[in-house]
């Protein structure tokens, strides 16, 4: 699931970048929920195949969802290779939430790190939705949800929405 706006770009990047986790079977769906979308935006989410749902209606998407497993990213956020894999051996032998971890390519310095205000999705979720169905309500958003949860950090790296790898 990704909450989308106007950003056209950022979105079709994720979408592309989530395309060989659904040849492999990782990925069975994908819902966006509209938050201010504009027709680059929908024209994206429709052309890769994806359902769009108004943001009135989080919950009823997370409950609705095909999988049994949810994962919440940003738009504009890329997982590094390996992640298809990683992510596939965690959903077969772990029960827990779990996040992304942070590439090493896109350390932020010090200065950046104390102003930064990271998303509660800046590194993904991944989360069974018999975990968090019971607690949904009043939830509006995305990163609601990842407030519900205390996720382990999967050995696979992201690449958070809005920053480039440095290169070495």
């Amino acid at each position: 699931m990704i909450e989308a706006g106007q950003d056209d770009e950022a979105l079709a990047m994720t979408l592309a970048m989530l395309v060989p986790g659904a040849v492999e079977g990782v990925i069975s769906d994908v819902t966006i929920i509209d938050r201010g979308m504009n027709e680059a935006s929908r024209t994206v989410a429709d052309a890769a195949g994806c359902r769009i749902r108004p943001s009135s209606e989080v919950h009823e998407a997370l409950l609705r969802a095909r999988s049994d497993w949810l994962m919440m990213i940003e738009p504009g956020a890329r997982m590094l290779p390996g992640w298809i894999d990683r992510l596939a051996s965690h959903l077969a032998y772990d029960g827990r939430p779990a996040r992304f971890k942070r590439a090493q390519q896109v350390r932020a310095s010090v200065l950046e790190r104390f102003r930064q205000q990271r998303s509660a999705l800046a590194f993904g979720l991944v989360v069974k939705k018999s975990a968090i169905a019971p607690r949904l309500e009043g939830t509006v958003g995305l990163r609601d949800v990842a407030k519900l949860v205390k996720p382990v950090t999967l050995d696979c790296a992201i690449v958070p929405a809005g920053r480039s790898p440095r290169r070495a």
